[in-house]
């Protein structure tokens, strides 16, 4: 789901047995710091952010980047040279992305003035707990500046600007807010937004279990009481190489059922072996700018070109062809956002719209706000401390254990 970068966010990061709750930070000055950023606000007060505070942002910035991504330090050295499409390099892309956080964050003081906000007591007791136990999981203030690349007091002055980000969000477009969100910026979002498809894939390496019915057989869990809860995925079993073979050919009959004018619809509930392409028969619904397939760029970049009744042909996810794709792209399924079977995926999304609104207000702020852009220019990613946690997050993730 789309989260633009301009809004403060809250991200439950695992830290071993740890849960350490974090977002973007706030501490605006320090001695010795160069000022990098100005906001003279009309409420006569003058919002600045200093060189630290930007450092800080860059820190976290880099650190939230290989989390979200599902990425570990092995990369570190080829990463922030890699260009997107565009012909710009990761290092300049998240850099700017973190000016305009930063900039952010001095709107939104401001705006948590401007309306007379204030914090409960509850709220503060709350984020010195979360800094207290996140401290006291690296073993001390100090062990945890060498880890983290900040100090606790930032860790608590930014989830204090969490929460004033959140009273400001809540003020504005909340259920008793100012401006809450209508149904019709829903459905606007929603049209504006999102793009609807239907997937066949083949798994070249694996089998989908089936019943004696020939239903496909889903995996469950069962926990120490014995209740058993089914999973979104299916059990399945490697193939023979003889079955391999087979399978090789699938993709030519597939194409070739397509072409003779057989539903595509159909063709899903025969040969995919994805869950969600299978059980989700109206389709999925995603944003345009994100992609359908997890880690699979191939597939992504070339169903944007899609028009609405057209379909892709056979589509392998890189170098190890361990999957095989074919997509159609399909009309949006009316207000999907509030329907029942599809409430898991659209979960948030009443929240994306309300915070799409929000960034509309923070960008208008953005001219006047001075930049010290010489002083921005020494920083990069690429120079930016990388903390050793994004590696025990993403084989906590990805195995269970730091």
């Amino acid at each position: 789901m789309k989260r633009t970068t301009r809004t403060i966010r809250t991200v439950a990061l695992a830290l071993a047995l740890a849960m350490l709750m974090t977002a973007l930070a706030l501490t605006l000055s320090a001695c010795g710091n160069k000022i990098v950023m100005t906001f003279e606000a009309d409420n006569g007060k003058t919002y600045t952010a200093d060189s630290g505070f930007f450092r800080f942002m860059m820190t976290y910035a880099k650190q939230n980047f290989y989390t979200q991504n599902g990425l570990n330090s092995s990369v570190e050295k080829s990463i922030w040279d890699t260009k997107t499409d565009d012909g710009i390099t990761y290092d300049k892309v998240y850099t700017d992305r973190t000016v305009t956080q930063t900039k952010s964050v001095l709107v939104e003081q401001y705006l948590f003035d401007k309306y007379n906000l204030t914090l409960s007591d509850e709220t503060i007791a709350g984020v010195k707990k979360n800094v207290k136990t996140s401290v006291k999981s690296q073993g001390g203030k100090g062990y945890y500046k060498q880890y983290f690349g900040y100090t606790s007091d930032q860790l608590y002055n930014y989830l204090i600007m969490v929460e004033k980000s959140k009273a400001v969000v809540e003020y504005l477009y909340g259920k008793e807010g100012i401006d809450p969100v209508t149904a019709d910026e829903l459905d606007k979002y929603y049209k504006d937004n999102y793009a609807g498809y239907l997937f066949i894939m083949l798994d070249m390496e694996n089998k989908v279990k089936r019943d004696e019915k020939g239903n496909r057989v889903v995996k469950t869990t069962t926990d120490k009481d014995g209740k058993v809860t089914e999973q979104q995925a299916y059990e399945t079993e490697k193939l023979t190489q003889e079955e391999k073979d087979k399978k090789e050919t699938l993709a030519a009959e597939i194409q070739k059922k397509l072409d003779e004018g057989a539903a595509f619809e159909d063709l899903v509930a025969e040969y995919s072996d994805d869950y969600f392409s299978v059980t989700f028969k109206r389709g999925l619904f995603v944003p345009k700018e994100s992609g359908l397939i997890n880690n699979a760029d191939t597939v992504n970049k070339e169903i944007k070109k899609l028009e609405i009744g057209a379909c892709t042909g056979a589509l392998s996810t890189g170098d190890t062809n361990k999957y095989t794709y074919f997509v159609k792209r399909i009309d949006l399924a009316d207000k999907i956002y509030d329907d029942s079977e599809y409430s898991d995926m659209f979960s948030g999304y009443k929240d994306t719209v309300k915070y799409d609104k929000y960034d509309g207000v923070i960008e208008s702020y953005d001219a006047a706000i001075k930049v010290d852009t010489d002083t921005i220019n020494s920083f990069s990613m690429k120079q930016t401390f990388l903390t050793e946690y994004v590696d025990v997050y993403y084989y906590y993730t990805h195995y269970g254990r730091s």
